[in-house]
């Protein structure tokens, strides 16, 4: 979890494709780990031992899906405003640009409430930004 926690794209200076490369292999590790647990289950059932918990095991699954779940926001408002960069001055609609904003900043707003830890990532923080800016 500490090596997760450290080194997963919460903070990322590369693009998307990198991001996911390391959730992927955060979410291998996870997966391994989950059936070495269920293997110590297995064991500590046959000794009639007291099953031990995992509440990180959880707690790591759910960021990862947060996480991968920001970068495809990410992902796809980098895309947005990639393909409004590519409109000419007599085909921009700007009241259509600026919803579209607004649905974007709302639609992120909603990612923060529904799992408060991401508001804490730069990640989020640098798509609110990116909002912001083309705003």
């Amino acid at each position: 979890r500490g090596d997760f926690r450290a080194n997963a794209p919460f903070k990322f200076e590369g693009d998307c494709d990198e991001a996911y490369e390391t959730i992927d292999t955060y979410a291998i590790k996870l997966d391994d780990l989950q059936e070495q647990i269920e293997k110590f289950r297995e064991l500590e059932e046959l000794f009639e031992l007291q099953q031990t918990t995992y509440p990180e095991i959880g707690e790591t699954r759910q960021e990862i899906k947060q996480l991968k779940n920001l970068w495809d926001f990410k992902d796809m408002v980098d895309l947005t405003y990639s393909d409004w960069r590519s409109y000419l001055w007599k085909d921009i609609d700007t009241e259509s640009l600026e919803d579209q904003s607004k649905k974007l900043r709302k639609l992120l707003k909603e990612k923060g409430s529904s799992y408060s830890a991401v508001k804490g990532w730069q990640v989020y923080r640098d798509i609110d930004d990116t909002i912001g800016i083309m705003s």
